[in-house]
């Protein structure tokens, strides 16, 4: 379902997903992917509620937020490795050889820490505290569709949406779980 039939259904106001929780977590996102890629991100402005998120993307990383003990929400990122290929020239001066073992791991290490300062800013917002209260991170996970057959996403409701590489149709997925204390997504 489109994002703009859900709010329809729900009777909010099409303009408010502008200042949305949703929103923020992909100016979140735009902000750090652009700070450590080196790269201009743009939002789709196109975002889905669904059941389980989709994403076909060769890395999936995932991250668990909760409020003691308690899950209070998730935010998945889907990368794909057309992405890779355009940022890996730029860490090559990080890298000690041409191993490509080891641009491997820095690349996965990478993407883990995105996701945990994107969590991290999102979570931390004084909005967020206020509403849902200081959560707890859980450690991204990564999965790398050539290594692992099966991957389980949660069936949780949530939206999702994409961030596009400007002058390309490379695309991020992200995903935002249903807060665990919502009556309704709250995005």
């Amino acid at each position: 379902m489109k994002w703009y039939a859900y709010c329809e259904i729900l009777g909010l106001n099409k303009g408010v997903f502008v200042h949305s929780r949703y929103d923020r977590l992909i100016e979140i996102s735009i902000e750090m992917f652009e700070s450590i890629f080196d790269t201009h991100l743009q939002s789709r402005r196109l975002y889905e509620t669904c059941k389980r998120p989709d994403f076909d993307e060769r890395f999936i990383v995932i991250m668990n937020f909760t409020y003691h003990g308690n899950d209070k929400g998730q935010i998945i990122l889907g990368i794909p490795e057309s992405f890779v290929s355009t940022i890996i020239d730029d860490f090559s001066h990080y890298f000690d050889s041409d191993d490509e073992d080891d641009q491997y791991e820095f690349i996965i290490n990478a993407f883990e820490e995105i996701l945990n300062t994107i969590c991290s800013e999102f979570t931390g917002d004084e909005d967020f505290i206020e509403e849902y209260g200081s959560v707890s991170l859980a450690v991204p996970v990564l999965f790398d569709r050539k290594n692992t057959q099966y991957i389980r996403l949660p069936q949780t409701n949530g939206i999702k949406g994409e961030l596009v590489i400007s002058k390309s149709e490379i695309s991020i997925k992200v995903y935002l779980s249903k807060l665990a204390s919502d009556v309704a997504i709250d995005v």
